[in-house]
Parts: structure tokens; sequence; C-alpha cells
């Protein structure tokens, strides 16, 4: 029996297209944008990561967690690290908004490229570490499109 290309075609793309949103990276904190700061640095350091970089002011957290498995580390001479990204700043509407972005990156530990680091998708681990930090310095959304369109208030 011979399956026609077209229909591998559609049947491959319609597995591509998740069927769920994603969930959401952002939620309104209650307080002010320094007690929202607060919090998130004290949930990154709960969760076992090391803060890289951190301005109070900007309301911004960079952290960053070794996840370097034995074999990476034996094998393929790379070291692995999932990264949150963090950012608190005021809305326009006097409410303060959390926004967390995962990712991650490979640094190679021997050899000709020793040292170089590349991007890489953060762990499913780094996501559910997102999605706490949310629940835990945020309040629960409703209209997750309403927070997708806010944005920082201009300075002037």
């Amino acid at each position: 029996m011979r399956i026609p290309a077209t229909v591998i075609l559609v049947l491959s793309a319609a597995c591509a297209f998740p069927t769920t949103p994603p969930p959401p990276s952002r939620t309104l904190a209650p307080g002010s944008p320094a007690e929202a700061f607060a919090c998130a640095m004290r949930e990154v350091n709960e969760r076992g990561y090391v803060v890289a970089d951190a301005d109070r002011e900007a309301g911004f957290i960079r952290a960053d967690r070794d996840r370097t498995g034995l074999g990476d580390a034996l094998l393929g001479g790379i070291e692995k690290y999932d990264q949150l990204t963090l950012t608190i700043y005021p809305r326009r509407d006097g409410r303060t908004l959390l926004r967390v972005v995962t990712g991650g990156y490979e640094v190679q530990a021997r050899g000709d490229d020793a040292g170089a680091r590349v991007s890489a998708v953060g762990s499913e681990h780094a996501a559910a570490d997102a999605q706490a930090i949310l629940a835990a310095c945020g309040e629960p959304v409703r209209d997750a499109m309403a927070l997708a369109s806010s944005a920082p208030p201009r300075q002037t």
C-alpha cells in the first residue's frame, strides 16, 4: 500500500503544531516592583540557580543552573546550563508585571573549542521552574492577552 506524499505532509504538519497553548511567561505581581524583585530573587535562589547578573533598579535578573549530566561531561566534554531571565516593571495602570523567560547554553569543556559557548534550549525543568516562580510571585491571570499587550512605561 502506497501513501501519497501529500497525506504524509499534511499529517506531519498537523503533528508539528501544538494543540494546547504554551504556558504563560508573565504574570501580574502583587505589590511594588521592589517586592516582586525580592520575591523573584528568593525563588531563583531556592531553585538552585546562581545569579549571574541582577539590577534592582532596572528590574532585571539573569540566573544560571548547571544541568550537566555525567555522560555529557565524560563522553562529550560539554557542560550544559539552564538560564532564567526575569524582568520586573511597573505597568501604566500602576500594577507590577513579572516576566520569566527560559533558555540555556552549552560550553565546550575540552578540545580546540574549549570555552566556546553556544545557545541552547532550556530544559523542561527550567520551564517548570519558570512556572513555579510565576505562581509564587504572581497572581492568577484571567486574560493572558491583556498581559501580552502590556509594555513597560516609556521614559520621558
